[in-house]
């Protein structure tokens, strides 16, 4: 593949850039913006996975383009930029298409989407788009913690008492009946329910004595919601053994849709990416993620018909050496910390990234 050509597969590559206003346009890959992010400190816009790739995390950051020092690197998803480029017709670089912006990445996604994820062999129509999806998405990925343990997260089978698990992908649906679990939920369902926050997301601390962090354990969120009239959802971690090796243990994290007052107006399935995030606390920004993505045939997603839908999240998220270690980055007072962020907007995982969390 020629420089050339690479280079104009890493971002958003249009048939007319000439009629599009500059502004438009990544300081990096000199692309249309796709996921636009903006420099707080001079407002330079940039792709988000080019910004992810190109700047230096290192602290502190020296602005590439103003030549700012600050103490570590700072963006924010720019939503006005966003709007505009929505507004924006397109020429498709590789025929004849033209149409909405957002239209055009549907339509490289279906027609021009030549570039494969060694991982998990789905296509995508730039680098950037792969590169992002087998990093930060794909269920096959490897994902490494402060301790250099490589979590691939795949189709491993684990044993919890607490569920049985309902089908083999990451995104895990579990049911579990027993009194004592269903009595927990009745409890946290009875407390006040709590609002996602103006960044879409929650972030909820689950209290482990040292004594009990070895032990199997199970545990619920609050009953949060998107908004006053939106969508219920409750989070539950629970630890889990590896039914290969039961000296291995791992951190848990599913979700469930909890009806609702509203449901009769909200759209289902649901149909927006949830991101987990077990979250770094020590301000260095090494968050374990994952995903679940929308899936209009998994019936955890659907309107709930009774009390709460079946769970649906990540078995085996991290292993639980993650946060029982000394010096962990993840547990810190005997508090670890679970954010969930839903990207109503498709901004991908990255906005929570060197924000410190308490």
């Amino acid at each position: 593949m020629s420089t050339q050509l690479t280079k104009s597969l890493r971002g958003l590559q249009v048939g007319n850039a000439n009629d599009i206003d500059t502004t438009l346009f990544c300081a990096i890959c000199n692309l249309l913006l796709h996921k636009p992010i903006q420099l707080l400190c001079c407002g330079t816009r940039l792709c988000r996975w080019c910004s992810k790739k190109n700047l230096s995390d290192s602290e502190p950051f020296v602005c590439p383009f103003c030549q700012t020092k600050l103490p570590q690197k700072q963006e924010l998803a720019d939503r006005g930029v966003e709007r505009v480029l929505n507004r924006v017709i397109t020429l498709c670089y590789s025929c004849s298409w033209t149409g909405s912006y957002k239209d055009y990445l549907n339509h490289l996604q279906e027609y021009h989407a030549d570039i494969e994820c060694a991982n998990c062999h789905e296509h995508f129509f730039s680098i950037n788009s792969m590169e992002e999806h087998a990093e930060e998405i794909c269920e096959y990925r490897c994902v490494q913690s402060e301790f250099s343990l490589s979590i691939e997260e795949s189709n491993t089978a684990c044993s919890c008492e607490s569920k049985t698990v309902s089908n083999t992908s990451t995104q895990l649906t579990s049911k579990h009946n027993q009194s004592k679990t269903n009595n927990e939920f009745n409890l946290c369902r009875s407390e006040a329910s709590k609002l996602l926050n103006t960044n879409s997301s929650i972030v909820f601390p689950f209290h482990l004595d040292q004594t009990d962090i070895n032990s199997l354990f199970s545990m619920y969120s609050t009953l949060f919601k998107t908004t006053q009239v939106g969508y219920s959802f409750i989070l539950r971690v629970c630890s889990t053994k590896d039914s290969a090796n039961q000296n291995q243990q791992y951190l848990s994290v599913f979700i469930s849709l909890v009806r609702g007052e509203f449901d009769q107006l909200l759209v289902f399935p649901f149909p927006y990416t949830i991101f987990l995030y077990l979250c770094d606390q020590s301000g260095q920004g090494k968050h374990i993620i994952s995903a679940i993505k929308p899936d209009s045939n998994e019936l955890a997603l659907s309107r709930p018909s009774s009390e709460k839908n079946d769970e649906i999240g990540v078995m085996n998220f991290c292993p639980l050496n993650c946060i029982n270690e000394a010096g962990s980055i993840y547990f810190k007072d005997n508090v670890f910390l679970i954010r969930v962020f839903i990207d109503f907007l498709d901004t991908g995982p990255t906005p929570f990234q060197f924000e410190t969390v308490t």
